[in-house]
């Protein structure tokens, strides 16, 4: 399977990770932002299932007693299509690594104009977009 989009209120276009050559070629990212000639933002949701702990005396008080499913988010930076570089958090110093150092003060200059957003799939799209233009 090459692609397949979930429509809500806006498009969700998924690729194998194969395309990119990620970690896990097997598994589908959403395509954030893309641009053949410049850098795309690509984003994997990691599902964990976690088992509840009756050691968790919090949860326990709380009656919260049930497993769950936990989603981590990771966000991927690749230029032209080639491996994509991992941002490993969300913080600023994170996502200025996944870029070169020719693009660092482009992204540290996004980051100080939007400090009060929140790095969240929206930001870094439009991070991207700046990046790409």
């Amino acid at each position: 399977m090459k692609s397949f989009s979930i429509n809500t209120d806006k498009d969700h276009v998924f690729v194998p990770g194969r395309i990119y050559g990620t970690e896990n070629p097997t598994d589908f990212y959403e395509v954030l932002s893309k641009n053949d000639s410049g850098y795309t933002l690509l984003k994997y949701i990691k599902t964990t299932f976690v088992k509840f702990d009756n050691r968790d005396i919090a949860k326990v008080k709380r009656g919260d007693m049930y497993d769950e499913f936990v989603d981590k988010t990771i966000y991927y930076v690749a230029y032209k299509s080639a491996n994509p570089q991992k941002i490993g958090s969300n913080k600023e110093k994170s996502v200025v690594g996944a870029f070169p150092a020719s693009k660092k003060a482009i992204v540290e200059n996004y980051f100080n104009n939007h400090s009060q957003q929140d790095v969240n799939d929206d930001f870094l799209t439009k991070l991207v977009e700046t990046v790409n233009q």
